[in-house]
């Protein structure tokens, strides 16, 4: 007999299908890896597998080539190594385009509110600001020595608003482009990320803009790549971005760790599952390089 996740279903008998009011049954078939417990699958060494014999319609049609065991009543189908759900199935056919998460262009799903939080309120005297210069928005301003700590300190720049961010769940990437840079090396400058529930305005998700992931004037930095950080500290053990994409509530840059001015031209930040700027860029991988 087959045992262990099929005695947790609980279906209502073999070989039949549950009633619409039974919500969960959907659910519990998740659980089973896409497999059809009302026909006694049950998921085992990389396929549905059952010990019944199918004696429904229903349960008859599961073992056609497009289902192998996988629910079709909860619209699971076989794509060959796993169950696949229909909505799922079609995310990964359709084409994913680049999704805008901030730009200047004047369009109102992208449009964002920015604003500049430098060294000063640690006792520094960095200076940064921001404005918007036709379809690009220009951060620019100096980091200078933090007298207390003789180190360099920081400037940063982020959204403030309430808008919504779209759902980037499908996407791979962050990209970055920018019609200008200079003043600091790539390495000085991080992209951060603040999600609903998670985050505040001292600890959010952060990752550096490095060579690896920057070329000529563009960076796509992998969402894996964003550790949870609180003023600038990595925080072991923090959740991954990648499971909240769908909650975003702000983007931002940041730069510290050298002394000196800087100035972005930036023209969009944007979701993408184009990670190979490096490869498909002919520019060497000198990104805000004065």
């Amino acid at each position: 007999m087959l045992v262990g996740i099929l005695a947790a279903l609980s279906f209502s008998a073999p070989d039949q299908l549950p009633s619409h009011s039974d919500a969960g049954f959907c659910d519990r078939v998740e659980l089973n890896h896409g497999c059809c417990p009302a026909c006694g699958y049950e998921w085992h060494d990389g396929k549905c597998v059952t010990e019944q014999t199918a004696s429904s319609a229903y349960c008859k049609s599961l073992l056609e080539p497009a289902h192998m065991g996988c629910c079709a009543y909860c619209d699971n189908s076989w794509d060959g190594s796993k169950c696949v759900h229909a909505a799922a199935a079609a995310a990964v056919a359709a084409p994913f385009h680049d999704l805008p998460l901030a730009t200047f262009d004047g369009s109102a799903s992208s449009t964002r509110t920015w604003e500049t939080v430098n060294d000063p309120v640690m006792g520094g005297a960095s200076v940064s600001t921001f404005a918007q210069e036709g379809k690009v928005g220009v951060w620019s301003g100096e980091v200078k020595i933090v007298q207390s700590l003789g180190a360099p300190g920081f400037c940063t720049l982020r959204t403030k608003d309430s808008q919504v961010f779209p759902d980037a769940s499908t996407s791979t990437h962050i990209g970055l482009h920018l019609t200008d840079g200079s003043g600091l090396p790539t390495g000085d400058f991080t992209m951060s990320v603040g999600v609903k529930g998670v985050t505040t305005s001292q600890m959010m998700f952060s990752a550096a803009l490095t060579s690896e992931h920057c070329c000529g004037n563009d960076c796509r930095v992998p969402w894996s790549a964003f550790k949870v950080s609180f003023r600038g500290k990595p925080v072991p053990g923090g959740p991954p971005l990648t499971k909240h994409l769908a909650d975003m509530t702000q983007l931002g840059l940041g730069t510290s760790g050298h002394a000196g001015k800087f100035s972005l031209s930036i023209a969009s930040l944007y979701a993408t599952t184009k990670g190979d700027a490096c490869v498909a860029s002919a520019e060497p991988p000198k990104l805000l390089l004065g």
